[in-house]
């Protein structure tokens, strides 16, 4: 039976656990010297998995001291909450010698008593605020959407927009008019003149062509 349960994760997950259950039969609980953290003859199975056995005793102990201190702490049990996963779920008594099964047992028990020092959150209790109530002001819609004033001056104010805006229109329409009306005058002027121009081009024309049949017909006497 392994020391450790839990599924392997990675080439240093083995280190504790045991070659063989029997060893901790023969196990008993002690100290280790500070040497060991430099060089370990460690020549069997067995003396390695003693030496596990009192690597978890150490860890176990070491545990149980800072429940013991830091218990009071608001942050306590968020704080020892994965050692408490780690020994109820991955290591559990049935895993660990007898000589550790009451410090396993006394550390979930100094981790459950802790008191839980701050309360869970909640939403804040506030009386609901109501809604203004406001007294609505009725005014009279025109067909087009725009409202129309209440009082004698806005209703004044509103018909004489309105007749400026009907007048402006209508100088805009006499405007575009006129302007149709220059425009076709002035191209009027511009035919007739060049009408006039063609006119007096041809008679020029004609006139040359007379005078160069006299000058010929002369001509020809003279030779005679």
């Amino acid at each position: 039976m392994n020391l450790l349960c839990c599924r392997a994760t990675g080439k240093l997950t083995d280190l504790l656990v045991l070659s063989d259950w029997e060893s901790c039969k023969t196990w008993s609980k002690k100290s280790l010297p500070l040497s060991a953290t430099q060089s370990l003859d460690l020549k069997t199975d067995l003396e390695r998995d003693h030496h596990r056995l009192t690597c978890l005793s150490i860890c176990l102990d070491l545990v149980k001291r800072c429940s013991l201190l830091y218990r009071d702490l608001p942050s306590f049990t968020v704080i020892l909450q994965p050692i408490k996963t780690l020994l109820s779920k991955h290591l559990t008594a049935q895993t660990i010698p007898a000589a550790l099964q009451e410090l396993h047992k006394e550390i979930l028990e100094t981790i459950d008593s802790a008191p839980v020092a701050h309360p869970r959150l909640v939403f804040e209790k506030k009386k609901p605020i109501p809604l203004k109530l406001l007294t609505p002001k009725i005014v009279e819609v025109l067909d087009y959407g725009k409202k129309r004033g209440c009082t004698r001056e806005e209703k004044e104010k509103e018909r004489l927009k309105h007749k400026y805006k009907k007048e402006f229109k209508g100088a805009l329409r006499e405007l575009r008019k006129d302007s149709r009306f220059l425009a076709r005058e002035k191209l009027n002027e511009v035919v007739q003149r060049d009408t006039e121009r063609k006119r007096k081009v041809k008679e020029l024309f004609g006139s040359l062509a007379s005078q160069e049949g006299e000058w010929k017909a002369l001509k020809r006497k003279k030779r005679k």
